[in-house]
């Protein structure tokens, strides 16, 4: 229970940073260009630096075999919300089932791993996010459009998350080493990503009017759904796996269990889907998890 206050206490900054967002683009301080700017901002430097900077370590084979471990983890963990989003809706169900199955694991997940375990927990967070990545631009992309053409592997590989990923290898499996220098500036850029992450989420809120949120039973469903149920399940599968893995079973769980991801709206409206119904889910779901993540956290370690 020891994690419980450090998650209480960095959920309830993130809302606050969500309020700096919402306030601004109440304000018209920000509009919809400079929110697309600072997301791509996030996704192209910012979430890269983070990842490239947790592997700058000294490197361990326990510690490698650990992210091995924590890539089939994540592999089973996505793949739960797969199956289970295709048994609970139907066949045109795409925005919803796409809600159900992926998490927001880079916006979100990575500020609350940072501050349940600490800025090394990335080292295992990174196979999350490139299985993430991978399922994302393949089942994701084949879901949204029932079209094999529009896969596209050079899309997972030319992914900056997935290159960072690889230069991060590279430099904790050889001995090559970055300038001091280019080390800082890495992680003063990684520094951002929480502020920047939860304000452009605030602004999501901003678009409409919280109370419409609240009046969809559609909502509702995808959020018990994605925040509840696939924790559940997930909680349930790594019950058979030994607690001498207790770290890699809570990043695994807890950045399974965050709010839907931010990719569900930039999709919706590049395939033609209904964009303001997408970002819907993404919000409420995102204003939901104040209260479901300690939740499912602290019924796992009852279970384990």
């Amino acid at each position: 229970m020891d994690i419980l206050l450090p998650l209480l206490l960095q959920i309830l900054k993130m809302f606050m940073l969500m309020g700096v967002g919402y306030y601004l683009y109440k304000k018209k301080l920000f509009d919809d260009e400079v929110v697309k700017q600072l997301g791509n901002f996030l996704l192209m430097y910012v979430i890269p630096s983070v990842l490239v900077t947790s592997f700058i370590r000294e490197f361990n084979i326990q510690e490698f075999q650990y992210l091995g471990i924590a890539f089939a983890l994540s592999i089973v963990a996505i793949a739960i919300g797969i199956v289970y989003a295709g048994i609970v809706y139907k066949k045109e169900q795409i925005l919803e089932k796409f809600a159900c199955i992926f998490s927001n694991a880079s916006f979100i997940g990575i500020p609350i791993i940072v501050a349940m375990f600490g800025q090394d927990a990335v080292f295992y967070l990174s196979a999350y996010v490139v299985t993430f990545i991978i399922l994302v631009w393949t089942y994701g992309i084949y879901l949204m459009t029932n079209d094999k053409k529009e896969v596209s592997i050079k899309k997972v590989l030319m992914n900056p998350n997935t290159i960072a990923v690889i230069i991060g290898l590279l430099l904790y499996c050889t001995p090559l080493e970055l300038p001091v220098i280019v080390v800082d500036v890495f992680k003063s850029i990684g520094s951002m990503n929480t502020p920047l992450s939860m304000i452009v989420l605030g602004t999501y809120l901003a678009k409409d009017s919280i109370f419409k949120l609240f009046t969809s039973k559609k909502y509702y469903i995808v959020a018990m759904n994605r925040l509840l149920v696939i924790p559940l399940l997930t909680i349930v599968f790594l019950k058979f796996i030994p607690n001498e893995y207790m770290t890699l079973k809570l990043i695994v769980l807890v950045v399974n269990s965050v709010p839907s991801a931010n990719t569900l709206a930039i999709l919706a409206q590049r395939f033609g889907y209904n964009y303001t119904s997408a970002a819907h889910m993404i919000s409420f779901t995102t204003l939901a998890c104040i209260v479901t993540i300690p939740m499912v956290t602290i019924l796992a370690q009852m279970i384990w």
